[in-house]
C-alpha cells in the first residue's frame, strides 16, 4: 500500500465553524493499482471503492481507518463495483462477469458474498446503496429506461418509480429505509426530486426557480442535500428539511459546483471550479459556514462522500491517474490543532498545550483500550479547561476531533 499524508489542514476557511477548523489529507492507493475511486466512507472511517489493475481489471477494496487496504471481488467477477459500506461493514455493489446482466452483491464485513439479479428483460445495475439495516436499494435498467428497487436484509425486492418516470436513480437510503432519488419522464430531459418513504410513498419535489434537480444524499432526519439549475443554467444548492422546507445556498467564489454528500449534522461536502478554473472540494458545515479544500499539488480533485465524524473520502487526478484520499481528523492534524490554538490565543497557558500535546501523543502511540483511555484523559482535561485556559470555541474543536478520533479507535 502506498500511503502519504499531505499538509491541507486548512487550504482556505471562507468562514468555518471550530468543527471544520483542523483537517489532515491523507492519500493511498491499493497495491496494484494504476487508478482508484472510492465511493463511500462509513461512520468507522472505512472507505469502499474500485481500482484498476495493470492489465485493465477492475476491483473492490476497502480500506480500515488505521489505512489497511483488502482487496475482493465477487466469485466469477472481472469487473467489480462498490458503492456503499455501512457502519456494521456490510457493502454493496454490483460485477460483470463478462456476461449479462450485471450482477448485486452484499459483501458482509468478513468477507461473506450474497448475490442478486436485476429483473427478467434488464441488463444493468447502478447506484447501489446501503443502509444500517442491511436494506439496499438502487437502480436497474436498459439502453433506454431506468427504474428504481429496494432489496430489503431478507432479500425480498421490491420494484417502484415515481409517476412516469422511465429514468429513476438513487442517491441514498437512510436507517429508517427512506430513499432519496431523482427521475425524469422522457429522455433528455431535466430531472426531478423524489423521497420514498419507508411505507413505499413518494413525494416529487423541486427547489424553487429548479428547472434542473439533482440531489446527493439524504440523512438520518430525512434532510436531503443536492443542486438545481435555474433558468439562466447557473448552479445553486439547496438542502430540505423532512418537512419539506428548502434552504438554498451558493459556495463562495464558485462559478459552478456540485454537492456530493450530507451527514447527519447536516453538513454537505461537494466540489467547485472557482473563477480562475480550478476544481476544489468544499464542506458546508451545519451553520452556513463554508471550507473550502485542495488535492496535493493542487490537482483537480472529486468528492465521493462525508461521514457524521466529518471525515471525507474522495480522489485526486495526478498525471491523469487517480489517487485516494480520505481528510478527516488525524492524531497529528489534533496537535497542529493545539499549537494553532496556542499561536491564537485560544489557549493561553503553555503548559496546558504541551500537556494535551502528550495526551494525544500518548493516544497516537497505543492501541486499543489503552488509546480509548487516551483519549478520554484528553476529552475530560479538554472540558475541565474550557472556558478558563481554553476558550469554549477551541474546546469544542478539540472535543470535535477528540470525538472522531475515537470513532476510529
Amino acid at each position: 500500500m502506498n500511503k502519504h499524508r499531505t499538509a491541507a489542514w486548512v487550504t482556505a476557511v471562507l468562514c468555518v465553524s471550530p468543527a471544520f477548523a483542523q483537517r489532515e489529507m491523507v492519500s493511498f492507493d491499493p497495491p496494484g493499482s494504476v487508478g482508484v475511486v472510492p465511493f463511500s466512507i462509513n461512520n468507522g472511517g472505512v472507505v469502499t471503492g474500485n481500482y484498476d489493475d495493470a492489465i485493465g481489471q477492475r476491483h473492490g477494496f476497502v480500506r480500515s481507518a488505521a489505512g489497511a487496504i483488502t482487496s475482493f471481488d465477487p466469485p466469477g467477477s472481472i469487473y467489480t463495483y462498490p458503492s456503499s459500506i455501512n457502519d456494521a461493514g456490510a457493502i454493496t455493489g454490483y460485477y460483470w462477469d463478462g456476461n449479462f446482466p450485471y450482477h448485486g452483491f452484499v459483501r458482509d464485513a468478513l468477507g461473506g458474498f450474497v448475490s442478486f439479479d436485476p429483473p427478467s428483460g434488464f441488463l444493468y445495475l447502478s447506484s447501489l446503496l446501503i443502509n444500517a439495516g442491511g436494506a439496499v436499494t438502487g437502480s436497474y435498467g436498459s439502453a433506454t429506461e431506468w427504474h428504481g428497487f429496494v432489496r430489503n436484509a431478507a432479500g425480498v425486492i421490491t420494484l417502484f418509480d415515481p409517476p412516469g418516470s422511465i429514468n429513476t436513480g438513487m442517491s441514498g437510503i437512510n436507517a429508517t429505509g427512506t430513499i432519496s432519488g431523482v427521475f425524469s419522464t422522457a429522455p433528455l430531459t431535466p430531472g426531478h426530486g423524489f423521497v420514498r418513504d419507508p411505507a413505499g410513498a413518494i413525494t416529487v419535489f423541486d427547489p424553487p426557480g429548479s428547472i434542473g434537480t439533482y440531489m446527493s444524499g439524504i440523512n438520518s432526519a430525512g434532510a436531503i442535500s443536492g443542486f438545481y439549475l435555474d433558468a439562466s443554467y447557473h448552479t445553486h444548492g439547496y438542502l430540505r428539511d423532512a418537512g419539506g422546507a428548502f434552504l438554498l445556498f451558493d459556495v463562495p467564489g464558485s462559478v459552478s459546483f456540485e454537492t456530493r454528500g450530507i451527514n447527519t449534522t447536516g453538513a454537505i461536502v461537494g466540489v467547485y471550479i472557482d473563477t480562475a478554473g480550478n476544481v476544489r472540494g468544499f464542506v458546508r458545515d451545519p451553520t452556513g459556514g463554508f471550507l473550502s479544500f485542495d488535492a496535493p499539488g493542487n490537482n483537480p480533485i472529486s468528492v465521493a462522500g462525508i461521514n457524521d465524524a466529518g471525515s471525507i473520502t474522495g480522489s485526486y487526478l495526478k498525471n491523469n491517474r487517480a489517487y485516494g484520499f480520505v481528510f478527516a481528523v488525524t492524531f497529528h492534524s489534533t496537535i497542529q490543532g493545539i499549537a494553532s490554538l496556542l499561536s491564537g490565543g485560544e489557549i493561553d497557558n503553555k503548559g496546558i498545550a504541551n500537556s494535551l500535546t502528550q495526551q494525544i501523543e500518548a493516544a497516537m502511540n497505543s492501541a486499543g483500550l489503552a488509546r480509548i483511555a487516551a483519549l478520554n484523559a484528553f476529552i475530560n482535561h479538554v472540558k475541565a479547561q474550557s472556558g478558563k485556559h481554553i476558550s469554549v470555541a477551541g474546546a469544542q474543536m478539540l472535543l470535535d476531533d477528540a470525538y472522531a478520533l475515537l470513532a476510529g479507535s
